[in-house]
Formats: structure tokens, C-alpha cells, sequence
């Protein structure tokens, strides 16, 4: 908005408030009033809505908007109209603007010549703006956390404490070859080796290195595979009394994205000469004028 507006600090606060940055961005506000030429296209009837009108840059919507908002009261968004790709403004005069809206051409009245004339500007070069992405938030670096010692060296190793030999593999005449303290697995194969005709108990006990490295690769291999194999399926849950088994139903097509609307015809007769300028006082609407004006606003929204 303006440095210097027709709108107060407080005026610009709620605007702001009811426009937050994150979804959308605020090109221009001023004070205005809403015209509409109906139901004579020929003259211009007051619709009785006054406030900031805000041009605003819509991000969940994606797209242009003129927004006027309620200013003496709580009602928000009390009229808006969507500022299409192909949108035509006039300037008619430096105090008055008009369009052609859903139903009747739509006139602006502006307080101030200044604004107006800047609310023009953005409105025709809005295809110039650079809508940027909300700011995010910023994260909180986790500090890493380092040992008072600094880096680790050898220095702060020390060696091993109370020592124990917890595996014994070795071979005993009375007993034959005999493991303790490793895998029951490797104590089968030796045993399974003893038993073979024609091996002899210092054959085994002269090829114990050979064995051993066999016997972790096979196991390095068995372990390997199980890693690879996927895990079994869930067990199938039967239906509770009185329940069906449930089936899932083909997922919808998505809808397909709504195209930009066409714009309006241009109206049969030409628009009518502005209104004068009114004084601050706002007048009641006219009810002609109350026709048109519910259908441009049926899609408002009201923020308390």
C-alpha cells in the first residue's frame, strides 16, 4: 500500500490482518464506493457498500482480486470480484473507474485521485508482478555436540579391564573336537565332519582354519539372503458378527482443474456518465440497485 493513504494505521492493520502475508499478497488499498448501472444502464445507482477496496494477489486461489472490506463494523469481506486474465479496466475519469461485472457494469468512486491512479496502475501491469513464495520459517540449527576433550586420539582408549576368554574351539582325545562359548551351529558341522568316513581327528584338527572360513561364508551368504527375502504377508482378519469384509472401492478420477473464466460482454448501450462526487455520508442503497449487487457478492466471505 501507499506510504501516504487516505486510510489510517489502524484501517491498514485490519486489512492486513484479514490479508495475511502467507496466503496472500496486498498490491494497493483505498477508499471507494460501489456503482452499479442497474437496472437503467444509462444511469448509475449507489449499491450502499463503501470501505477499502483492496487489490489483492490471492495464493490459494491463484489469482487477482478486488476485495472491499467493511471498515465501521465487524462484517470483513463484504464484496469481492475476481480480476480475470483478460480483465479490461477504464479509467473514465481520474476519480471513477468502471468494468463490466457478471449481470451490470460495475463503477468505482474514490476518495482520493492520487490512489486511484495507482490502484489503475497496478490493476493494468499486474501481469508484471512478481508473486514471490511466503516467507517460511526458519530452522533452528542443532549445535553438534562435541566431547570438552575435543578430537578423539588414541590417548583416550585405554586397554581392556578383567580380560575373559568366553570361546574355546580345540580338540581332545577323550572328548574329540569340542567347542564352547560359540554358535551350536558350528559345533553340528564339526561334529557332522567327524563323522565322515575317512577323516581322521588331526585332520580336522590340521584344516580347522579352512572349516572355520567356510562355515562364515556359508553363514555370511544365509544371512544375506534372509535380508533380501520380503516379509510375509498379514494373517487375513475374519469378519466380526454382524460385519463384512471390507472391499475398497475404486478411487475417483480427479476433477479436473476449473478454466479461466470468460469475461462478460460488453454491455448494448454505453456505460453512463460517472456519478458526482458524494459527500462522506453514505446513502442507502437504492433498491434497484440491491439485485445486482447480491449477485456479485455471492461469494463473499465475512471475518468477525
Amino acid at each position: 500500500m501507499p506510504a501516504q493513504s487516505t486510510l489510517s494505521s489502524a484501517d491498514k492493520d485490519r486489512i492486513k490482518s484479514i490479508f495475511p502475508k502467507a496466503n496472500y499478497k496486498i498490491l494497493t488499498a483505498t477508499l471507494a464506493r460501489i456503482y452499479y448501472a442497474y437496472p437503467d444502464p444509462r444511469t448509475w445507482s449507489y449499491a450502499g457498500l463503501q470501505g477499502a477496496l483492496a487489490f489483492v494477489y490471492d495464493r490459494a486461489k491463484g489469482g487477482f482480486w478486488f476485495r472491499l472490506i467493511d471498515l465501521s463494523g465487524t462484517r470483513g469481506v463484504t464484496w469481492e470480484h475476481e480480476v480475470y486474465e483478460s480483465f479490461k479496466y477504464n479509467e473514465d475519469r481520474p476519480f471513477f473507474h468502471s468494468f463490466a461485472g457478471d449481470e451490470c457494469v460495475i463503477g468505482f468512486v474514490f476518495a482520493e485521485e492520487a490512489e486511484a491512479a495507482a490502484l489503475y496502475k497496478k490493476v493494468i501491469t499486474r501481469k508484471q508482478e512478481k508473486i514471490k513464495a511466503p516467507p517460511k520459517e526458519e530452522k533452528k540449527k542443532k549445535k553438534k555436540s562435541t566431547s570438552k576433550f575435543g578430537k578423539i586420539d588414541k590417548s583416550l582408549i585405554s586397554m581392556p579391564k578383567m580380560f575373559r576368554h568366553v570361546a574355546h574351539m580345540g580338540y581332545d582325545e577323550k572328548a574329540g573336537f569340542s567347542s564352547h562359548g560359540v554358535d551350536e551351529s558350528w559345533q553340528q558341522l564339526l561334529d557332522q565332519v567327524a563323522k565322515t568316513p575317512g577323516v581322521t581327528p588331526a585332520m580336522i584338527k590340521r584344516d580347522e582354519k579352512f572349516l572355520r572360513e567356510q562355515y562364515e561364508q556359508q553363514q555370511a551368504a544365509k544371512a544375506k539372503e534372509e535380508k533380501k527375502k520380503p516379509p510375509p504377508p498379514p494373517a487375513p482378519r475374519r469378519p466380526g458378527h454382524g460385519s463384512s469384509p471390507s472391499i475398497s472401492a475404486p478411487s475417483a478420477p480427479p476433477t479436473p482443474a476449473p478454466s479461466t473464466p470468460v469475461p462478460p460482454p460488453a454491455p448494448v448501450v454505453a456505460p453512463p456518465t460517472p456519478p458526482p462526487r458524494t459527500s462522506t455520508t453514505t446513502p442507502a442503497a437504492s433498491p434497484s440497485s440491491q439485485w445486482c449487487s447480491t449477485t456479485t457478492s455471492a461469494s463473499t466471505t465475512s471475518t468477525s
